[in-house]
């Protein structure tokens, strides 16, 4: 699942479909990239192109990872078993803006994980345009039937929740 605008690196299939095969209880992996916030975010560098910046990232990284709840979808790689599990996302708009944040809890009910591959960038053909992961919250209803119907506390934000958390 990739956003329109993206920009694949050398080696970024290999490298998601590594951290797949490697650990089959990942479900979901989502690479590194700018204007990402969070693990995903890749900090400044100037003058280097994206196939450098991938390489560079891959010498300093390999095999690296960090497990999360919350993952911007502008590129992830998925498991066929996960995808057909969650069926996808949730396109009834009962959660606008909260989509991924959906799907990926959802994965975990069905016992899957997600994860930042630190090893693999990909990068954006505008990389100023934004992917927080901490983007402002949907309107108050929404966000409080969201938490009910997941079991969250709607006044912590589940990016700072760990699996262990999970309801």
């Amino acid at each position: 699942v990739c956003e329109a605008g993206t920009v694949f690196t050398t080696g970024w299939r290999e490298r998601l479909i590594y951290h797949l095969e490697a650990w089959p209880d990942v479900g979901l992996v989502a690479p590194v990239g700018d204007g990402c916030d969070g693990v995903q975010r890749v900090g400044a560098h100037a003058g280097l192109g994206a196939d450098e910046l991938a390489e560079q990232h891959f010498r300093k990284l390999a095999g690296q990872h960090r497990y999360v709840l919350r993952a911007h979808p502008y590129c992830w790689m998925l498991r066929r078993e996960l995808l057909d599990g969650v069926t996808g996302f949730d396109e009834t708009g009962a959660w606008p803006g909260l989509e991924a944040d959906d799907l990926v809890l959802r994965a975990a009910r069905l016992g899957f994980k997600a994860r930042i591959a630190l090893d693999t960038y990909v990068g954006r053909a505008d990389p100023r345009r934004t992917c927080s992961i901490h983007r402002p919250r949907p309107p108050q209803g929404v966000w409080h039937r969201f938490c009910e119907a997941w079991g969250l506390d709607p006044r912590h934000d589940p990016g700072k929740r760990s699996w262990r958390d999970l309801p």
